[in-house]
């Protein structure tokens, strides 16, 4: 599906030149919009856009590289276009573990988010909880038990019951692993 280029130009000033879909979109479409005043953004067609848009502009105020929100009308959102080299070794696992500290370092009153957000059809449940371990074992484990075949729930649930004695209440903040080519590179988040 096409991003509708009438709110495209509404919203970015400018009239559509090209557009490019970008593969996948399980949430929402994606597509790379070249603007015919020279820039290039990314536009998302889908039903919670807004929601992505409220979460990108609060996660900006963090040090973590976020994409600048342009506008978001009747399910259009608009971003910049981040700069990239697509690959996925070497220094973009450090960045991503750098990105990821950026985030984690960022707290509030509580674990959540004051609205839901959506995979699909699946809900996600982000209402806030005081600490850890309840915030991971209600809203994102025990809301899927009833879509789940009952061994997995069991098992499932049973996890969600045991997550107070394998998780702090307020975990430090995170110690991110990953393989950075032939060798593994460490980031502690700053506490």
């Amino acid at each position: 599906m096409s991003i509708p280029e009438d709110i495209v130009e509404r919203l970015a000033g400018s009239p559509v030149a090209s557009q490019r879909r970008y593969p996948g979109g399980d949430i929402s479409g994606a597509s790379e919009i070249r603007l015919a005043d020279g820039r290039t953004i990314v536009a998302k067609h889908g039903p919670v856009v807004d929601v992505e848009a409220r979460m990108l502009e609060v996660m900006g105020r963090s040090s973590a590289p976020v994409p600048h929100v342009l506008g978001c009308v009747d399910n259009v959102l608009l971003i910049e276009l981040l700069p990239s080299d697509g690959a996925l070794a070497g220094k973009a696992w450090i960045s991503l573990v750098e990105a990821l500290g950026a985030l984690h370092a960022a707290h509030g009153e509580a674990y959540g988010w004051r609205e839901d957000y959506a995979l699909r059809s699946v809900v996600v449940e982000n209402a806030t909880a005081s600490d850890w371990p309840a915030f991971w074992g209600e809203r994102r484990l025990r809301c899927h038990l009833p879509y789940l075949p009952a061994g997995l729930a069991w098992r499932v649930e049973a996890l969600a019951d045991a997550l107070p004695d394998l998780l702090p209440v307020s975990p430090a903040r995170s110690l991110l692993q990953s393989t950075c080519g032939a060798e593994t590179c460490w980031y502690r988040a700053k506490a």
